[in-house]
């Protein structure tokens, strides 16, 4: 709208007319209603930080200062759609695994609760020693009989304490750098974070933003703890006279891919390290899309061997003493 000539304040009640949400309907209303009054976008969307985080607010407030408002809003509604566009793609592929183990984990506690007991006083009554399978099976009823409800309440319990801890930063960024070592889960976050910090800061830096400045916003804004932890080091060594490539290069920043570091580099020396930022965030905003699309392919593989293993299991458990039975009675 601001490109066709409309000005913000009609542009922001336009808007207004048409959210769907309430309350960010009135978030407009208030950001309307302060430009009417003479203060900035910039200012006027800090009231909302939960909304419009430092980021947004410090490209908005560039593009203020610099009477590229349009091309500052054009930049974050790119930035906005890939992001939403990567979640999509990423609540799709995982929406089957999700399902599976939530089935499965509904199933396995029913019967552990419920029908192992039952099994396990059948199988006592017959007089012939069982197979190891069947031991192994009524033990695990017998616990679960006694414990069944205890045990379920400490696995709640434990997810809730894991939940509260990962809320201390140091436990976070331990938390973090294990997920990301882990197989297909890692290197799909590391590519993921990688798009979005040299996105991030590319976009900021075309707006105008000093180096320095856009790696504190960087720092601050990203959910990710380790990626957080990396910008801030690369933030500490250009205020003591580095350049991004010398940090990278230290070896410090060990999940950073060695394709960021050499043309980050390379961008520092030539004077084009916005472009090669850019760049760099649409390549490794490919390689995430093509993981996020065989996510679900990598993982169902897993799922269905797991379940197939513990069906088998339980199908042996209760099949082999009925034929040692039938065998006696013979």
């Amino acid at each position: 709208m601001l490109k066709s000539g409309i000005n913000v304040v009609d542009a922001l009640e336009t808007l207004q007319n048409q959210a769907k949400v309430s309350k960010f309907r009135d978030i407009l209303k208030v950001c309307s209603s302060d430009l009417r009054s003479g203060v900035s976008l910039s200012v006027s969307f800090a009231k909302f930080p939960k909304v419009f985080d430092q980021f947004y607010q410090n490209v908005i407030r560039v593009g203020e200062e610099s009477a590229t408002l349009a091309s500052s809003l054009t930049f974050l509604e790119t930035k906005l759609e890939k992001e939403l566009s990567l979640k999509r793609k990423v609540d799709e592929a995982l929406f089957y695994p999700k399902v599976v183990i939530g089935l499965a984990f509904v199933v396995a506690f029913s019967v552990s609760i419920y029908i192992l007991p039952k099994l396990g006083d059948m199988f006592r009554s017959f007089d012939v020693q069982l197979p190891l399978a069947t031991r192994i099976l009524l033990a695990i009823a017998d616990y679960m009989k006694v414990n069944g409800l205890y045990l379920f309440a400490a696995i709640i319990l434990f997810l809730v304490l894991i939940r509260l801890l990962i809320i201390i930063k140091s436990v976070r960024l331990l938390w973090t750098r294990f997920i990301m070592s882990m197989p297909i889960i890692g290197p799909f976050m590391v590519n993921k974070e990688t798009s979005s910090f040299c996105r991030n800061l590319g976009i900021m830096l075309s707006s105008g933003i000093p180096i320095t400045r856009a790696l504190t916003i960087s720092s601050t804004t990203t959910e990710n703890a380790l990626f957080a932890h990396y910008i801030a080091e690369l933030n500490a060594g250009l205020q003591e006279g580095s350049t991004l490539g010398t940090v990278l290069q230290s070896g410090k920043l060990k999940k950073i891919p060695i394709m960021v570091t050499k043309m980050i580099t390379v961008g520092e020396k030539s004077g084009s390290l916005t472009q090669m930022l850019l760049y760099l965030a649409d390549n490794f905003e490919e390689s995430t899309d093509d993981q996020a699309k065989n996510l679900s392919s990598m993982i169902e593989p897993v799922l269905l061997v797991a379940i197939a293993i513990v069906v088998l299991f339980i199908a042996l458990a209760i099949v082999l003493p009925i034929y040692q039975l039938s065998d006696v009675l013979r």
